[in-house]
């Protein structure tokens, strides 16, 4: 019974350290060569759209709170191909959305597969969010 009050009481101590649960941002993982965002923090689940965006729904009504772009270091690095670096250093995750959009649209055209629509559910989801680029390793 003394070891589950130690449990008990640990468990408060971590709740009170970080009282504002998940802060929203991202972050690029090198090892799977993917990009996470989340924009809200709160029980979800997760769905694989194609081999290039998974989407996390919140639980509930489902919309999504958070994606994780694969591909990041094949995507376009300048103007003309899509990714645009603000004069801030910050990349706009509704454009790295875009430009994987974008690609798999041109992939499409080889493998008759189109891109699902819920690409522009994840860029309205995603709108005004923003990451630093060299959180990206774009830069």
């Amino acid at each position: 019974m003394e070891d589950m009050k130690d449990i008990e009481q640990l468990l408060r101590d971590v709740a009170a350290r970080n009282p504002g649960g998940t802060k929203p941002g991202g972050w690029y993982s090198p090892e799977g060569d993917c990009f996470f965002y989340y924009n809200e923090d709160g029980p979800h689940s997760r769905d694989r759209v194609d081999e290039l965006l998974t989407v996390y729904r919140a639980e509930g009504d489902g919309h999504i709170l958070g994606v994780e772009i694969k591909g990041i270091r094949s995507l376009p690095k300048h103007d003309l191909l899509g990714i645009r670096v603000e004069s801030n250093k910050e990349v706009a995750v509704v454009t790295i959305l875009l430009a994987t959009y974008k690609r798999r649209k041109a992939e499409a055209s080889h493998t008759g597969s189109a891109p699902s629509d819920v690409y522009m559910d994840a860029c309205t989801s995603m709108m005004g969010e923003r990451v630093a680029v060299d959180q990206l390793q774009l830069a």
